[in-house]
């Protein structure tokens, strides 16, 4: 006799963090160089999209562990425009926030790796870019998130 398990895709989702627990949000997710991924999610921001100029972001944390974060751009949808794979497009600040946030973790992964730093949080920043990819398929526009990110 052979038992079958079944499987149960769970979906993932994304809660809002409220504002008494934003300042623990960025160390809690890039770690020690919470500073250094601040700076990343606004660089890559303002690479990727004209109309990004700073201000506000909304952070999420995932059903699965993962993490986001998203400016706040006050627009219906955002410009993007990926040198790197000349990816030109438009999506929700939400879909803009886990692109940028994908980029920067990968950024931040392979400058760690590049300096031998620590291979746990090489490690932990890796999952937590794993979990955040698993996200994006929820998502109206995760053909957009794929495009811009390939």
């Amino acid at each position: 006799m052979s038992t079958t398990e079944e499987v149960i895709d769970e979906v993932v989702t994304a809660t809002h963090v409220p504002g008494p627990q934003r300042m623990t949000f960025l160390p809690q997710f890039f770690g020690k160089f919470f500073m250094q991924g601040e700076q990343l999610l606004f660089n890559w921001a303002d690479r990727l999209s004209p109309q990004y100029s700073g201000g506000f972001w909304n952070f999420y944390t995932l059903s699965n562990g993962g993490f986001f974060a998203a400016p706040h751009m006050g627009v219906e949808k955002v410009e993007v425009r990926q040198n790197l794979n000349g990816y030109e497009g438009s999506m929700s600040e939400q879909a803009f926030g886990v692109v940028v946030t994908l980029f920067a973790l990968n950024h931040l992964i392979m400058s760690l790796y590049e300096k031998q730093a620590d291979e746990d949080l090489i490690d932990q920043l890796s999952e937590r870019y794993h979990l955040l990819h698993d996200f994006i398929g929820t998502l109206p526009d995760a053909s957009e998130i794929y495009s811009a990110i390939d």
